[in-house]
């Protein structure tokens, strides 16, 4: 199980910034031993879906 003080930041304030820094912050969460993550998107609308599909291809584009 991941633990430590960035997992208890993200835990507390979320993730922040372009896609492409929430895919890296991303990746190191999973590197620290996280599995499963719970994405809220704040609104919910279209333009934030999109952004989220970005990060979702870089994460797909960085572990292949």
């Amino acid at each position: 199980m991941a633990e430590g003080p960035a997992l208890d930041r993200v835990a507390s304030e979320g993730l922040r910034g372009t896609p492409e820094q929430v895919a890296e912050s991303l990746s190191r969460l999973a590197e620290t031993g996280a599995s499963h993550i719970t994405i809220m998107l704040s609104p919910v609308n279209a333009s934030n879906l999109d952004r989220f599909g970005v990060i979702i291809n870089a994460l797909n584009q960085k572990h292949r």
